[in-house]
């Protein structure tokens, strides 16, 4: 078995050295789903912007000041302490953030082929003035309209503006205008939080902050926003431009069924109360088995960063939680593809069956990814091995996690060794 491994290692070594890896920014779906989730604001390149114009990452941990526009001139803080986006952060569109000023890149990869409408959750801030009690100049974006992968700053759709995407001010039937949130129509701030409930002031629903979901549509064509996807397991660039300020959005969410409700859209997100029962159990089948980690694993390499997968609170969904659900929750080994509590010769069974291995094909924790970057490859063969479960029964058994052994430290090294001679 010795020589098995030191194999295993060195072969892994070898093709390392010439596989293009995908970027690690890249939202994957999950296979065997018809949605894609994805935070506004984990993109992967800002284009066009300069520090007081275009698209902001904002968070109501670290307000920004904003310049309204010059019909009101002044600053407000955004967005204030009270507000809600997913994970803490969204995008917001500054004041100089008028047509095509700004563009940002999505790198999304589909699994399942179909029709995706485009759901999105957001707020929008009033910068333009109160006098009107509307957001009429706070509420649209641009987006592709052909193409998933199409350019919405294309001399054609600058023209046309087809691309124009507007959020309605309707929430599940209720008109929310600036005058519901905590804002003075003739002071550019905002209330404090306690003045505006002692007032009254807050509306049961509102936006400066406070976040909603609408499916989209293209105003001009007064069509939804739909995308056909054919090609699956291949990368493409998804991008949004900005049209008016005051605009921010927190999630998008792609989708097969053109009818989910807000709540069914928190519940995907881990806002709502549909989230798992026991803690890692994702599927709620009332077990932690193979489809809640392999479902930690998509996220993880998704780059979203779900609140209710991110087990360990430090507000990102990565290796950490993934080691954090097999030991702590699991209690079992990094290595333990088939999850029955051992590492063993079955696991790598299991995990060379797959095809997976260096191969840039996306995998989960039962075809190798355990470190959740989306592939089965040379590090999650160490990340297995350093563990210290290979052939060591039981975890729950082991009084302390073991060092690896001798034999493993040093096929480590070797991995290093072929690799420096290769550099030469």
């Amino acid at each position: 078995m010795k020589k098995r491994v030191w194999g295993l290692l060195a072969l892994a070594s070898v093709v390392l050295v010439g596989t293009n890896l995908a970027p690690a920014a890249t939202k994957v779906q999950q296979q065997g789903t018809d949605y894609l989730i994805f935070e506004a604001e984990d993109f992967d390149s800002d284009d066009l912007n300069d520090p007081d114009n275009g698209f902001l990452v904002i968070s109501p941990d670290d307000p920004q000041e904003i310049i309204l526009h010059n019909s009101n001139p002044g600053t407000i803080m955004v967005p204030p302490p009270s507000s809600n986006p997913s994970g803490r952060l969204a995008i917001l569109d500054q004041e100089g953030g008028s047509d095509f000023t700004d563009v940002l890149t999505y790198t999304l990869q589909f699994e399942t082929a179909g029709d995706y409408y485009l759901y999105m959750r957001y707020s929008l801030f009033d910068l333009r003035g109160l006098i009107d009690n509307t957001y009429g100049n706070e509420d649209s974006i641009y987006l592709p309209v052909y193409s998933l992968d199409e350019d919405p700053t294309s001399d054609e759709l600058r023209a046309s503006r087809e691309g124009f995407v507007a959020f309605s001010s309707n929430v599940d039937g209720q008109q929310t205008l600036p005058f519901d949130g905590c804002r003075i129509p003739e002071e550019p701030w905002v209330v404090p939080d306690d003045e505006c409930d002692a007032e009254g002031l807050r509306g049961a629903t509102q936006f400066e902050g406070q976040y909603h979901w609408q499916r989209s549509q293209f105003n001009t064509l007064g069509t939804p926003v739909l995308y056909s996807v054919g090609d699956v397991g291949l990368a493409v660039d998804f991008n949004i431009a900005s049209r008016e300020r005051g605009t921010s959005i927190d999630v998008f969410v792609f989708s097969q069924n053109p009818d989910l409700t807000s709540e069914e859209l928190d519940d995907m997100i881990g806002l709502g109360g549909g989230g798992p029962g026991v803690e890692g159990d994702f599927n709620g089948d009332g077990a932690l088995d193979t489809g809640d980690i392999d479902t930690l694993t998509v996220q993880a390499a998704g780059g979203a960063n779900p609140p209710i997968f991110d087990l360990n609170k430090d507000s990102r969904v990565d290796a950490s939680d993934i080691n954090y659900w097999i030991h702590d929750l699991k209690h079992t080994w990094i290595g333990d593809a088939n999850l029955d509590d051992q590492f063993n010769s079955g696991d790598l069974v299991v995990l060379f069956s797959a095809g997976t291995y260096e191969t840039g094909a996306s995998a989960v924790w039962t075809t190798g990814d355990f470190n959740g970057d989306g592939m089965f490859s040379t590090t999650d063969l160490v990340a297995a091995l350093s563990d210290g479960g290979y052939e060591a029964g039981l975890r729950a058994s082991v009084a302390a996690v073991p060092e690896p052994g001798g034999f493993v430290l040093a096929s480590l090294a070797g991995v290093g060794l072929l690799r420096r001679r290769r550099t030469h």
